[in-house]
């Protein structure tokens, strides 16, 4: 997975975003970054979970995966990702028939 990670354009994008990108950029980038994110989900479905196995419980695993984004992330890619999320649980769910 990681290998792949730089194949999507938008990927490169979001880890040259800048903390001060405009409210403008921060939608864009999350409409093109979705699908990606989409189909990285249908690849790997383990991420939908990722606390299902994890020793001391998916609290310490939020927590844990929480700070790991604030330290890695600057606050409108952080942004971002919020963003990504919120198209996936909204308007990019798979059809359900």
């Amino acid at each position: 997975m990681l290998r792949n990670y730089d194949a999507d354009p938008a990927t490169s994008e979001f880890n040259r975003l800048p903390a001060d990108a405009d409210e403008q950029t921060r939608h864009a980038l999350a409409e093109r970054l979705a699908p990606y994110a989409r189909g990285l989900l249908t690849k790997y479905p383990e991420l939908h979970d990722v606390s299902a196995d994890a020793p001391r419980g998916a609290h310490f695993t939020a927590h844990t995966i929480g700070a790991a984004i604030n330290d890695l992330y600057n606050p409108a890619q952080i942004d971002v990702l919020h963003r990504v999320g919120h198209l996936l649980r909204t308007r990019l769910r798979p059809d359900r028939t």
